[in-house]
C-alpha cells in the first residue's frame, strides 16, 4: 500500500458514531470545554438511533410524576437486577439520568406533559415503577435529530461516509491512540481509500452487532462495531443485556404496547399461507387467561422466563417459537377479526377482559369491535408506520416472529465454509459437486470398490462431501461403497487402524476417498505398512490440496479450493455490502467453484 495515499488527521477525541450516544457524548465534552473532537461515522443518517422504534418508543429515567416515591439507588436496583449490569455503571446511569433527560428537553424534544407540567411516565419492560416516557413512535430519532441540530451550531466536525476498521493503540497495547477508517466514497481505486485519525481518546458509540440474528427488529444495514474493539483487545463489559419479543418482519418493528393492547389474533399458517388456525388456543386452558395474556404483552413485551408458567404473558413468544421453528409454520397478527376466544355470537365480549385491561380500554374509547378500530382509537400513529411502509393493517395480516432487540445494528459480514440460517451471505465451495467429480473419477478408472473415509467433526462440509460421493455411486448403479464406508473417524491413530482393516480385508477396496489431505496422510502410511503400494494396488484421492499433497509419495491426487476466486467473491460481497448498504443473505449470491 502506497502510505502516501493515506490521509491523517489528529483530534484530541474522535467519537465513532452518529447516533443519540455519540452525539451526546461529543455535545457533552464540548459544553466541558473540550472542543478539539470529531465524529466519524459510516453513514450519518442511517443509525438504529433514526431508523428503529415501536408504538411508543420509552425513554427511561427517573420517575418524574405520579406519587410513587423514587431514588437513584432504586432505580440502579432496577438496573441491577436485569442480571446484565454491574452495580457503579447501573448506580452512575441512574444517577445522571434526570440530567440527561432535561439536556434533550432543553434541546427541544418534545416529551409529554400533563396541565401542570409534570413529566407523565408509565411502566416498561420489567419496571416496577412509572420511569418510562413517550412522545411517539420516533423518539430516538427525535433525540439524534436534536443533539445534531446543536452539534452543527458548535461546528463540531462530522466525516460522513468513514467506516472505522481498525482501533489502532499503544505500542503496549493498553490504550486507544486512534482509528483507521475506509473512505466510502473512494473505494474504486487505491487513492485516498484509507485515512487515520489519530487521537488521544477514542468514543466508540456504533452499537452492537445484530446482523448475525436472522430474527432482529432493526432494519437491514443498523451497523454496528464491537468486533473491531475486540480484534484489538479492548474487554467487553456489561454488554450482554439482550432481549428477545414479538416483532413484525416485512418490514421490521417492535411490536408492543398498544400494538397487543387492541387484542389482536394470532394465527399460524402452512408455508403458502393456507390452513390457518389460531394456535395459541390449543394451550391457554380458558379464554380469559388467552385474552389478558395477549394484552399484558403491551406491557411485557420482552421474553420472561418467569412470565412463562400459569399461563403468563410470555408464554406466546414459547408458542411462536414452537410452532414457526419447530413446526414449521407462519405465524402472524391479525387486526381485522378478533380472537375467536373474545367473540360471543358474532361480536367481542369484553366481559372476559381483566379489571386493567377494561379500565385501560375503556378510558382510550377502544372498546370497539374489531382490534384494528381499538388500535386505531388507543395509537393512530402505530397504524400510520406501517401504512408509511405499504402495509394496510386494515386489510391484511401481519407477519411476525420473536425477534432479538437491544443491540443495536449488525456488521457488513461474510459467513466462509458454513451455511447458517442467520442473517448473512454464506460463501462456500461447492463441497458436494467436488466429492461427486472425485467418485466420477474413479469410476471412470475401473474402481467400484471404493472405500469412502470421513471423520466425526460435526462439520457442515462431512454432509454435503458424503451427498456429493453417495449421488456419483448411485448414478453409476455402485452400491460397493456402501460395505466400505467409514465415518466418525476420531483421531489420526483412528485413521490409521481403520485403514490397516480395510487393506487386510480378503477383498480389500481398490480406491479410498478420503474427506481431507491431513487423513489422507494417515491413509498413506497405513497402506505403506501393509505392504502395498499407491497407486498400483490401491488409489487414494484427497480433498483441500494442502500445501504438503505433492510432495507425498506419490503425490496425493485431490480436490483443489479456487482459492483466488473464493477471495474475490468474499472481497466483493464486502465492497457491495459497504456501497449499497443492502446487508443480509438476500444481498449477494456467488457459489465458489471447485478445482480438480
Amino acid at each position: 500500500m502506497n502510505i502516501q495515499a493515506i490521509r491523517f488527521y489528529r483530534y484530541h477525541t474522535v467519537i465513532v458514531g452518529s447516533g443519540a450516544a455519540g452525539y451526546n457524548a461529543a455535545l457533552r465534552l464540548y459544553e466541558l470545554g473540550q472542543k478539539d473532537i470529531a465524529i466519524v461515522t459510516e453513514a450519518r443518517c442511517a443509525g438504529t438511533s433514526r431508523n428503529t422504534g415501536s408504538d411508543k418508543q420509552t425513554y427511561y429515567k427517573l420517575s418524574l410524576s405520579g406519587q410513587s416515591p423514587d431514588s437513584v439507588q432504586a432505580m440502579a436496583q432496577t438496573l441491577f437486577d436485569g442480571g446484565c449490569m454491574d452495580g457503579d455503571i447501573a448506580y452512575a446511569e441512574a444517577a445522571g439520568s434526570v440530567r440527561s433527560f432535561f439536556h434533550l428537553v432543553e434541546l427541544g424534544v418534545p416529551f409529554p406533559t400533563n396541565g401542570y407540567g409534570e413529566y407523565i411516565g408509565y411502566k416498561t419492560d420489567h419496571d416496577p415503577i412509572n420511569r418510562g416516557t413517550s412522545a411517539g413512535p420516533y423518539i430516538s430519532r427525535y433525540m439524534t435529530e436534536a443533539l445534531e441540530r446543536q452539534a452543527l451550531a458548535y461546528d463540531i466536525p462530522v466525516f460522513d461516509g468513514y467506516m472505522a476498521i481498525r482501533l489502532l493503540t499503544s505500542e503496549e497495547g493498553r490504550r486507544a491512540c486512534g482509528i483507521v477508517a475506509l473512505d466510502r466514497r473512494r473505494l474504486e481505486g487505491e487513492q485516498g481509500r484509507f485515512c487515520v485519525f489519530a487521537a488521544e481518546n477514542v468514543i466508540w458509540a456504533t452499537g452492537g452487532e445484530a446482523g448475525m440474528y436472522r430474527s432482529s427488529v432493526y432494519p437491514y444495514g443498523q451497523n454496528g462495531g464491537s468486533g473491531v474493539l475486540f480484534e484489538a483487545g479492548a474487554a467487553g463489559k456489561n454488554l450482554t443485556e439482550w432481549q428477545y419479543g414479538i416483532a413484525s418482519t416485512r418490514f421490521r418493528w417492535n411490536l408492543s404496547g398498544s400494538f397487543q393492547q387492541a387484542v389482536p389474533r394470532y394465527v399460524s399458517t402452512d408455508a403458502q399461507g393456507g390452513d390457518e388456525r389460531e394456535f395459541l388456543a390449543d394451550t391457554f386452558s380458558s379464554p380469559e387467561k388467552l385474552i389478558n395474556a395477549i394484552f399484558l404483552k403491551g406491557y411485557q413485551w420482552p421474553f420472561d422466563p418467569r412470565k412463562v408458567a400459569n399461563e403468563g404473558s410470555s408464554l406466546i413468544d414459547v408458542l411462536i417459537y414452537q410452532e414457526e421453528i419447530i413446526k414449521g409454520r407462519r405465524i402472524f397478527m391479525d387486526y381485522t377479526r378478533n380472537p375467536a376466544a373474545l367473540e360471543r355470537g358474532g361480536k367481542p365480549d369484553f366481559s372476559l377482559l381483566s379489571d386493567e385491561a377494561e379500565s385501560y380500554l375503556s378510558n382510550c374509547s377502544a372498546l370497539l369491535h374489531t382490534p384494528y378500530e381499538r388500535l386505531r382509537a388507543i395509537n393512530p400513529a402505530a397504524i400510520q408506520v406501517y401504512m408509511e411502509h405499504g402495509i394496510d393493517l386494515s386489510r391484511e395480516r401481519l407477519e411476525i416472529s420473536v425477534c432479538v432487540q437491544h443491540n443495536n445494528g449488525g456488521i457488513p459480514m461474510v459467513i466462509i465454509n458454513r451455511t447458517f440460517d442467520i442473517n448473512a451471505p454464506c460463501i462456500n465451495i461447492c463441497n458436494d459437486e467436488a466429492t461427486r467429480h472425485a467418485a466420477r473419477y474413479l469410476l471412470e478408472r475401473g474402481h467400484r470398490r471404493i472405500a469412502v473415509l470421513s471423520n466425526n467433526t460435526q462439520r457442515q462440509y462431512n454432509d454435503e462431501r458424503m451427498r456429493g460421493c453417495t449421488l456419483a455411486f448411485e448414478e453409476a448403479g455402485c452400491d460397493e461403497y456402501q460395505q466400505y464406508l467409514v465415518t466418525n473417524l476420531e483421531d489420526e491413530d483412528d485413521i490409521y487402524r481403520r485403514t490397516v482393516e480395510l487393506m487386510k480385508r480378503e477383498t480389500r477396496p481398490t480406491a479410498i476417498l478420503v474427506f481431507n489431505d491431513n487423513m489422507a496422510m494417515c491413509v498413506y502410511q497405513a497402506i505403506a505398512d501393509c505392504g502395498l503400494r499407491i497407486p498400483d494396488d490401491v488409489s487414494v484421492v484427497g480433498f483441500d490440496d494442502i500445501p504438503t499433497a505433492k510432495y507425498m509419495p506419490p503425490p496425493l491426487t485431490t480436490i483443489r479450493h479456487a482459492t483466488y476466486d473464493t477471495l474475490k467473491i468474499i472481497f466483493n460481497n464486502l465492497m457491495y455490502q459497504i456501497k449499497t448498504r443492502e446487508f443480509g443473505k438476500s444481498s449477494f449470491a456467488e457459489s465458489a467453484p471447485f478445482q480438480p
